[in-house]
């Protein structure tokens, strides 16, 4: 499933930035892939309501991140940064990984089955370091900081020139492209996977089921 969009950020980050480092990236991301709920009245479409944001401040580097203040979206994307949390604290060995945020449309391709069509990729690509002392830590810190000020200022410009999905002409069909699911926010379809080097490739829902039978094993 390859996407017409895709973009890379490199990250050298220690095992307990990976959640706030991913959170920044893709949180900036999805407040600007989500609109509010809509509303189709004959041909038109209306927006219901508004997207309100919030202010994040991070605690392992000197920024601050903008996330919509939707509580439903903030525990989605928690739950499967978690799961990658999980996967890295099951794994001490592997040195890194890939986390990949993927946007997507469905459409039916025959009576009981659906297509996929990827058409953008955020991919983090994490290396893990082990600071030995505070002096290492302060510059792995600075280094961290410097790294998402660029992500977020990429990201705001690579949406602003990018291409995205045409609006759905009816209430119907709106689901085609926009994730329904959440109560108080309008989402483009989209999926956060992860691999760990060393690691058979899973996605998050597979590495949770595979940590909760012991039985996620590191590939040949």
């Amino acid at each position: 499933m390859a996407a017409s969009q895709r973009q890379v950020f490199d990250l050298c980050v220690e095992r307990r930035q990976v959640a706030e480092c991913l959170s920044v990236i893709f949180h900036s991301v999805l407040h600007l892939r989500s609109m509010c709920k809509v509303l189709y009245r004959k041909e038109s479409c209306f927006a219901n309501g508004s997207i309100g944001t919030e202010d994040v401040d991070c605690t392992y580097a000197e920024v601050t991140y903008v996330r919509v203040n939707s509580k439903s979206l903030i525990e989605k994307v928690q739950k499967d940064i978690q799961a990658v949390v999980d996967g890295v604290a099951a794994y001490p060995k592997a040195d890194g990984g890939e986390v990949t945020l993927r946007f997507m449309t469905h459409s039916k391709s025959g009576w009981f089955s659906t297509e996929t069509s990827c058409w953008e990729e955020w991919v983090v690509n994490l290396t893990f370091s082990n600071c030995k002392n505070e002096h290492e830590r302060q510059f792995a810190r600075q280094s961290v900081t410097d790294s998402l000020h660029h992500a977020i200022s990429s990201i705001s410009s690579a949406v602003q020139r990018s291409y995205r999905p045409k609006m759905p002409d009816t209430q119907d069909t709106l689901g085609t492209v926009f994730d329904e699911s959440l109560e108080d926010i309008l989402p483009y379809h989209h999926k956060i996977s992860f691999a760990l080097n060393g690691a058979e490739s899973s996605s998050t829902l597979e590495v949770i089921n595979k940590l909760m039978r012991g039985t996620f094993a590191l590939a040949p």
